[in-house]
């Protein structure tokens, strides 16, 4: 058997949404439209077996679209609800016999909503066929009812848009004097032991100061903190003295005294009075309870998305800060390799430029001790050039900007490998190298890396009669995937490894391996650029292996 299809025409996307869920919980197939031509459009497509239809949309009026859908001749005789939370409307379209088959009053239950569509769909029993739903009446539940669903939107607002939570409390009260019979309403919150009044709507200047006198009276503020219960105040004739003062000096009939409860923590007051009905009674007054329940959540969730704004912004001051701090750390880096280029350079420059004259014009005045002491200054300019460049290189990639593209890890492996193998030939070297391992980052900055990697491993290999360097990946424990540079060198005690890529720092003498302590101190600032990490296992005479993460 086919399920049933209702159309929802309904503009406001939650109550949409509700009606459309809980359809679809009982197995109907549901259509939606948000305005009148949506409406249309899938009327003339597909024939639904009921219609909802709220009597208020956007681009046409709901007395008309019910006259345009019944002049489609599938829809004729298909029963249409009429769906309003506006009396006016609902009693307009009931005096002018309009084509709905029945009325539900919003906000309407589910259960009601559901027993409705039960009776007048064309496969329920005939019964109650043309039977016109009993809604109106009840205003006073039914405005309250619309101030629940208001403050319901105001709190989603309040927190998808931020909005102040001052004027979401005076949407809400806006709602509440909507509701018949409720002439003045109000919001106190407690702060620092006392009552704060926050919003109050339908009061003059005057009164207010009324208001505010009475709610600062201590003994109020305890007996509804102490008891944490509502405070109902009927009218004169059944009120004790504070009651009939309270209701002077608010200027209401009768009244309620609610408390905002959020778990254990005491929020405030909401105050509602009327000067028509006796509103501590029947319905009205459970439904305040409700309402009063609500909006304690609202403004708990509301303060805390305001916390949340507020941490945001002190981040983003810190991020501020820092990102100054950073450009500051920046320009000095630039000054001190502008020093180190040209500065450190110049000295140097004139001390070999005056020992090779000293080498070239008084060399046959020179004994062997003193040539000795000119070829130790040239091996000392040497080394103190290479120095310098290894310095500029790691500012270098320290400043550079990133620029990320798809790099083929293997293929610049493979290039580093070939020139490695054309600087030394005699060396034996066998390289292994994973096909088709790519990788996304930075091209110069990742070629920078490999190279001082395999340099190292090219390096520290030397002693070997066939030296072995591996390049591959594995998964780590984590599932993530880890690349790595193997060697069969000499390697270096695990109990040093924390000093592997700081600046300067060696594991090895300089007349084993030549260096200067800067290639794996550049390797690690590249990684950590990309957002990696990097990390080291060896023992001595037994190779090292070179694991990082990008």
């Amino acid at each position: 058997m086919n399920k049933p299809t209702i159309l929802v025409i309904e503009d406001n996307p939650t109550t949409r949404k509700l009606f459309c869920v809980a359809l679809e919980t009982e197995n109907y197939q549901v259509l939606e439209a948000e305005d009148a031509k949506t409406a249309l459009a899938l009327c003339r497509q597909q024939k639904p077996d009921l219609i909802l239809q709220d009597l208020i949309l956007p681009d046409m009026d709901g007395l008309e679209l019910n006259r345009q859908l019944r002049l489609i001749p599938q829809i004729a005789e298909i029963p249409i609800l009429a769906v309003s939370g506006f009396l006016n409307c609902m009693e307009e379209a009931i005096e002018k016999n309009s084509g709905f088959t029945a009325y539900l009053l919003k906000p309407v239950e589910i259960t009601h909503l559901l027993e409705a569509i039960q009776t007048y769909l064309p496969t329920s029993t005939p019964a109650h066929k043309n039977q016109t739903l009993k809604t109106v009446g009840y205003p006073q539940r039914h405005a309250l009812q619309s101030a629940q669903i208001a403050l319901i939107n105001c709190v989603a607002h309040t927190l998808i848009h931020n909005a102040n939570i001052e004027d979401a409390l005076k949407e809400v009260l806006n709602s509440c004097l909507d509701a018949a019979g409720i002439a003045r309403a109000a919001f106190y919150l407690l702060k620092e032991d006392n009552f704060i009044l926050q919003q109050a709507i339908g009061y003059p200047t005057l009164e207010k100061k009324q208001l505010d006198n009475f709610f600062g009276q201590p003994q109020l503020l305890s007996q509804i903190q102490t008891k944490r219960t509502s405070i109902a105040i009927p009218p004169s004739e059944n009120s004790d003295a504070i009651g009939k003062a309270f209701l002077k000096a608010t200027s209401v009939t009768s009244a309620l005294i609610i408390p905002l409860l959020s778990g254990e923590h005491f929020l405030g007051v909401l105050f509602l009075g009327s000067n028509s009905i006796d509103i501590t009674r029947g319905d009205i007054h459970v439904f305040t309870q409700s309402l009063a329940s609500q909006i304690a959540q609202a403004i708990a969730l509301a303060t805390a998305f305001q916390r949340i704004r507020n941490s945001e912004s002190k981040l983003e001051q810190t991020v501020k800060e820092r990102t100054q701090q950073l450009q500051t750390t920046n320009k000095e880096l630039e000054s001190f390799s502008y020093s180190v280029s040209h500065d450190l350079r110049a000295p140097l420059r004139s001390i070999d430029g005056f020992s090779q004259l000293l080498e070239k014009n008084y060399s046959n005045q020179l004994d062997s001790d003193g040539k000795d002491y000119l070829i130790r200054i040239h091996h000392s300019v040497d080394q103190m050039g290479q120095l310098i460049d290894g310095l500029l290189k790691l500012s270098q990639v320290t400043r550079a900007e990133l620029v990320h593209q798809n790099v083929n890890l293997t293929n610049e492996v493979d290039g580093i490998c070939k020139e490695l193998k054309e600087r030394e030939p005699l060396r034996q070297v066998e390289f292994t190298i994973a096909a088709n391992i790519n990788t996304s980052g930075d091209p110069q900055l990742l070629r920078i890396m490999l190279e001082n990697l395999l340099n190292n491993a090219w390096k520290f290999t030397a002693k070997q009669p066939v030296a072995l360097i591996e390049f591959g990946t594995t998964t780590l424990p984590n599932n993530k995937k880890a690349f790595y540079v193997r060697d069969n060198g000499v390697g270096f005690d695990m109990a040093n490894s924390n000093k592997l890529f700081c600046a300067f720092q060696r594991l090895h003498s300089m007349k084993d391996f030549p260096g200067h302590g800067i290639g794996l101190a550049t390797v690690a600032r590249i990684i950590h650029r990309h957002g990696g990490e990097i990390w080291a296992t060896s023992a001595v005479n037994q190779g090292a292996t070179f694991y990082f993460v990008l």
